[in-house]
């Protein structure tokens, strides 16, 4: 069982079977017990345009994930400081490579989009997809170079033909069969796997494709490997990192109608680097919860809160968002939807964007996930940038107004619909939420040996022990 983004505007369910055979489902027929990698015999029916419908399921279910009670709500990032090792990922590149036709990236190329710090489409920023990540999750999650692999995988045969359609699932199988003789490494004992393949293959027209929410930071089982997988026909950074967000369970970042319009967002299909959004990095985990303020609908006063800029580590004393939840800005009709308030500054992996976007308040819609789904999302959808003075309102009648910015530091206020504060007032009369708390105080050194050892060894350098 996967979910898949295949870039033409749908999140998508499909089925394998053990030979190969892929089977497109139609999504809401799906039971909702079921996640990617898991494996249950299923009675389909055929539809229209090769889709099918599941008619019923039948025992046992092999699970090859966490259920979905073993999801938690809380943020990884504070999480991690307490109960859960770093996210560390371990990565098999394949360069696939047959008799009449290879990747344009070489597996040189392939290893300066991970590590080498660079520029795209002439913009100032100097990034890498490592990088991108480890920035972004504020050093949680992260490819570390000894747990990444880039090797070629001869298939020893021509491409794949037109009349072969688009093979990726049955091509999958055989690379790792291949992949596994000819290099002596395992693709289903590493979390995440790119196929690196020709341009020309098959009827595929998409330039990424990956599957969606196969290893979201915040289940618990970190042992889970080999279900993660994305195609690629181009080395650029942007699109693999985009690939990989997929599998972390983001889906797309839009703007009205285009499901790739938000181009603040590397989620989006914009050739610069941009940066992942406030509202993905809390559906990873990446901004605890600490540092994000809920706003509560018991206010009747408008509430004014300091954000900071988002490419920065979440910050004692200061919130990095906020975050309104809001039941008739819900697009899917499941659960309740969030819009998130945050600040973003040209710093960072924000520096290329267009200069409208530069300082401003962003309003994002974070849309609800899918019951039972709660590692793969639905996507963004940008409601609003906003300068100094300006203000948005919401479907649900809150509004949001920029009451000052300076620096690396936004006041924002928000009201609610019952709130008899008029727009023009809300940046006087708001009151000020509690602040995130301090961290606990530093404990002293250690008494005895270590201090003293620590000084006598470097006794040249101290005058006195």
């Amino acid at each position: 069982m996967e979910d898949f983004d295949d870039h033409s505007h749908r999140l998508t369910s499909v089925c394998i079977t053990d030979d190969g055979t892929m089977y497109t489902l139609e999504d809401d027929s799906v039971p909702q017990s079921l996640q990617s990698g898991d494996k249950q015999v299923l009675t389909l029916e055929s539809l229209k345009d090769g889709i099918y419908r599941v008619i019923s399921s039948a025992a046992p279910l092999q699970r090859s994930a966490p259920a979905a009670a073993q999801y938690s709500s809380r943020s990884a990032a504070s999480m991690a400081a307490s109960y859960l090792p770093p996210d560390e990922r371990s990565l098999l590149v394949m360069r696939v490579v047959y008799d009449n036709g290879e990747p344009s990236c070489t597996r040189e190329c392939i290893e300066r989009g991970l590590w080498e710090m660079q520029s795209l489409s002439g913009g100032a920023v100097q990034g890498s997809m490592t990088d991108l990540f480890s920035n972004n999750s504020y050093g949680y999650t992260t490819f570390p170079r000894e747990l990444t692999r880039v090797i070629d995988v001869p298939m020893g045969r021509p491409l794949p033909s037109s009349a072969s359609g688009c093979p990726y699932s049955t091509e999958k199988l055989e690379v790792d069969r291949i992949a596994l003789e000819t290099s002596g490494l395992d693709p289903s004992t590493f979390h995440h796997k790119e196929y690196f393949i020709p341009w020309y293959f098959g009827t595929c027209n998409w330039i990424g494709f990956a599957n969606v929410g196969c290893r979201h930071p915040l289940l618990t089982d970190r042992s889970r490997s080999g279900n993660c997988w994305s195609f690629l026909r181009t080395s650029w950074p942007s699109i693999r990192t985009h690939e990989l967000g997929h599998n972390l369970g983001l889906m797309h970042a839009s703007l009205g109608t285009d499901e790739y319009g938000d181009e603040t967002s590397v989620m989006s299909n914009h050739a610069y680097w941009s940066g992942f959004s406030a509202a993905d990095r809390e559906h990873l985990g990446w901004l605890p919860d600490e540092h994000i303020y809920d706003y509560s609908p018991l206010w009747d006063m408008p509430v004014d809160v300091r954000l900071h800029a988002l490419h920065l580590p979440p910050q004692h004393q200061q919130y990095a968002a906020a975050r309104i939840r809001c039941s008739t800005c819900d697009i899917y009709g499941v659960g309740y939807s969030f819009v998130f308030v945050s600040f973003i500054t040209p710093s960072s992996y924000f520096a290329d964007l267009p200069a409208r976007f530069h300082n401003k308040v962003f309003v994002r819609l974070q849309k609800a996930h899918a019951q039972g789904r709660p590692y793969t999302g639905r996507g963004t959808v940008r409601m609003a940038h906003l300068s100094q003075g300006e203000s948005y309102t919401l479907q649900s009648g809150h509004t949001i107004k920029v009451c000052h910015i300076q620096g690396g530091t936004a006041a924002v206020a928000i009201s609610s619909q019952t709130s008899s504060v008029s727009r023009e007032e809300l940046c006087t009369k708001g009151v000020y939420p509690p602040l995130p708390p301090m961290p606990p105080p530093t404990p002293g050194p250690p008494q005895g040996d270590i201090c003293t050892n620590v000084c006598k060894a470097n006794r040249e350098r101290y005058a006195s022990e």
